[in-house]
């Protein structure tokens, strides 16, 4: 990606997945395990991974791509929250019906989204889902038949729209 940046030739999408160090999950187990990746040492875990997505996220606005004029976006997510801090089991959002596939989830999970032209400082008290992010980037590519559970309308399933709104 450094190369990329450097060079300003960015595909139009980019799914960018930390190893378990940099992604907060940390391992126990196996040579060369680092002391801030360590399960064990919670905090030491997260000030890794937010340094990491930090100078990422710095990279990535400090770059002419983000200076352009086109409407570029940073998701930023957790894949779910650790069972062991989980309240009364799996949860989800969207209604949290169980029986239903589109709206289960692993808690309550921060997304954050930073645009360079949308909006700045905005709280949208909506509830969402991964399947409500996969359903906003197939919008955003002009796929209208959504994947899987991303069609679950009737579930709560609904794009992310208000988070990337462009304001010019």
């Amino acid at each position: 990606m450094s190369r990329d940046l450097a060079s300003g030739q960015l595909p139009n999408f980019a799914h960018i997945v930390p190893n378990q160090c940099n992604d907060m999950h940390g391992r126990d187990a196996g040579d060369n395990v680092p002391p801030d990746c360590r399960k064990s040492d919670a905090r030491a875990l997260v000030a890794r991974g937010d340094r990491v997505i930090g100078d990422l996220v710095r990279r990535i606005t400090e770059s002419q791509l983000w200076r352009a004029a086109d409407n570029t976006a940073i998701v930023i997510t957790f894949d779910e929250n650790d069972k062991e801090e989980r309240q009364g089991g799996d949860q989800g959002c969207c209604g949290s019906d169980r029986a239903k596939a589109g709206n289960s989830g692993g808690g309550r999970i921060p997304t954050v989204v930073i645009t360079n032209h949308g909006p700045q400082g905005l709280i949208d008290d909506q509830p969402y889902n991964h399947y409500s992010l996969l359903r906003t980037i197939e919008t955003a590519f002009g796929i209208d038949e959504y994947l899987g559970h991303a069609a679950d309308e009737g579930s709560g399933v609904v794009t992310m729209t208000p988070l990337f709104a462009v304001s010019h």
